[in-house]
């Protein structure tokens, strides 16, 4: 019985995850404003994540617009992650490391790509690492 119970868990947690993965940036984007604080800093981290992924695709692809278009997300709802944390108080520290770490992918990326189209990369680094600052200053304010 326990052995079903954990099969069945297991299974159900794997289907969770998948939809999850299937759900669209645009579908995403429509939840965000319906949704809690808390559950909006997922959000709009996850949106974030993916439209970072998406950049990297498309300049890769040489498909520079496709990756302007999501570039402007993740420089838009990365300061949005880390003002709505910092205004709620909610989930500040993982939004601090999920934005590090999205801000080094973006860096990596920069270093790969032509000389032209550095200049926005590094723009919309600045922009989502001065934001992170401010969320690092409201989490350590006395």
């Amino acid at each position: 019985m326990k052995k079903t119970f954990l099969i069945l868990a297991v299974l159900l947690a794997a289907v969770a995850w998948a939809s999850d993965k299937q759900e669209s940036v645009d579908s995403l984007k429509a939840r965000v404003e319906k949704t809690p604080p808390k559950e909006q800093v997922e959000l709009l981290l996850r949106i974030t994540e993916r439209q970072v992924e998406a950049m990297d695709k498309a300049y890769t692809e040489g498909n520079i617009e496709v990756a302007q278009a999501a570039l402007a997300d993740v420089q838009k709802y990365g300061v949005e992650a880390a003002n709505t944390s910092a205004q709620s108080g909610k989930r500040m520290k993982q939004t601090e490391i999920a934005l590090r770490k999205m801000t080094l992918r973006m860096e990596s990326i920069r270093k790969t790509l032509e000389v032209d189209d550095r200049p926005p990369v590094a723009e919309a680094i600045q922009k989502i690492e001065n934001a992170r600052s401010e969320l690092l200053n409201r989490m350590f304010r006395k």
